[in-house]
């Protein structure tokens, strides 16, 4: 029964229900969650309260080291399956599946959590949950070390679940006053480890205006090099006051300078989507790049210019912008996307 005592394999506590209502009911945000080596109980749980479809986008749980590698894009498996550099990579995955399958416009969290805990051999290692969440403007890692012999691998797993709900509860923008369950550390447990980026928590949040200026800041900042995402911003798409970052659920994408955008580049993309079978609002986007092959960098004053002609009362269009002058650097950002190409960059061999 829903009323059933935590701990106790095959219930729900009742506090843990009422925050995943919560989460469905008012976060007004889609969800993209990967697990590995622990804490399934919280898929359960987020999947099998009313409302999972108003939120969850997927919920999986990749086991082995090669299915993690595989659900990552990477040829080799990680060097340690249970870090923050392990949790970073699947939460920015997680984000962008729900970037790419939630509907367009929509606010969007990655969590990716991975686990050492209680199995059949025991471990020399600590016993260990580590969490990632990745949102739009910010992100935060969580990580943990359970104290051994204190808990059944069951009550282990409902910790790190626990603590995902709870990740989820503050990437989400819940207030954290107003979370009904405790994580339900025990004696013995180390420190909860915190940490977050600048932007994770602000308050009151930025208007459209403010942060759409800030991300295209840390575009033009990040360059070519340097840190990798979540902290790097390499792609900002925007449709009309929301925005998707590092991520486009794009499988048709138009490239240009748009000073001004005309009905040719209307035109041009809408017949691209439509010979590939897209919609061509849910599914293409335009791009523009702050750095041009030809004409140099452009001022984030000219950018915001340019993107606003994609947020007018007559047109509304999804435009993407990145620091990628060359079509085969832009491939990398939206794998598996088709390039509409207009006559004059065909004949422009500088800017492939």
């Amino acid at each position: 029964s829903a009323a059933a005592a935590p701990g106790i394999p095959g219930t729900m506590d009742p506090a843990i229900r009422s925050a995943i209502e919560v989460l469905h009911a008012q976060s007004r945000t889609k969800v993209s969650v990967l697990v590995s080596g622990g804490a399934s109980q919280s898929l359960a749980w987020l999947l099998s309260v009313p409302g999972a479809s108003s939120t969850i986008v997927e919920a999986s749980a990749p086991y082995s080291r090669e299915a993690v590698a595989d659900m990552l894009g990477l040829s080799e498996c990680l060097d340690k399956s249970v870090s923050v550099d392990a949790s970073r990579r699947m939460a920015l995955a997680a984000y962008r599946r729900s970037v790419r399958f939630a509907p367009r416009g929509s606010k969007h969290v990655g969590l990716g959590c991975t686990c050492s805990l209680v199995s059949t051999v025991p471990k020399r290692g600590p016993h260990q949950c580590v969490i990632s969440t990745v949102t739009a403007d910010s992100w935060t890692d969580v990580s943990i070390d359970l104290a051994k012999d204190k808990r059944t691998r069951w009550e282990e797993d409902e910790t790190a679940s626990r603590l995902v709900i709870a990740s989820l509860w503050g990437a989400c923008g819940l207030p954290e006053h107003e979370r009904p369950f405790s994580v339900g550390l025990a004696e013995g447990d180390g420190t909860l480890q915190v940490s977050s980026s600048p932007e994770a928590g602000v308050e009151p949040p930025l208007d459209a205006a403010a942060r759409q200026r800030r991300l295209l800041r840390r575009l033009a900042a990040a360059g070519a090099r340097g840190a990798q995402p979540p902290e790097r911003v390499q792609l900002c798409e925007f449709y009309g006051g929301a925005v998707a970052v590092n991520a486009s659920r794009a499988r048709v994408v138009l490239s240009g300078s748009f000073n001004p955008l005309h009905e040719g580049h209307k035109a041009l993309l809408r017949q691209g989507a439509l010979l590939k079978g897209l919609d061509p609002v849910e599914d293409a986007c335009f791009e523009l790049s702050i750095a041009n092959a030809d004409k140099g960098a452009l001022t984030v004053d000219e950018v915001e210019r340019r993107v606003a002609q994609f947020r007018s009362p007559d047109f509304q269009a999804a435009i993407a912008v990145t620091a990628r002058p060359l079509l085969v650097d832009k491939a990398q950002l939206f794998p598996g996307a088709a390039f509409v190409v207009g006559w004059d960059t065909a004949g422009a061999p500088s800017s492939w």
